[in-house]
């Protein structure tokens, strides 16, 4: 949850003294009951960065290709990658 401390810290970061009052009074009655400004967790920050339609298409694009790169698929006769059962374990 917010709290109002947290609120006033983030304003007075970015604005200057004269207009933070109105600003924090206009933000409060603004805003949703439930309004988050801590910060974020970098881990999950770089995941919501990295989460783009390219990296993923990308990301999967390239996932066959590694796995038999990596020795844990092949390819058949027919030019389909197969995963032995014994490999499944291990990925």
């Amino acid at each position: 949850m917010l709290t109002l401390k947290k609120l006033a810290a983030k304003i007075n970061e970015t604005m200057q003294h004269n207009y933070r009052s109105k600003l924090l009074n206009r933000v409060l009655l603004s805003t949703a009951k439930y309004l988050d400004a801590s910060k974020m967790e970098y881990c999950e920050d770089r995941r919501i960065r990295w989460t783009t339609y390219s990296n993923i298409s990308s990301w999967f694009d390239c996932w066959e290709y590694d796995l038999v790169d990596l020795g844990f698929a092949f390819y058949d006769e027919h030019g389909e990658c197969i995963i032995p059962d014994e490999q499944m374990q291990n990925i």
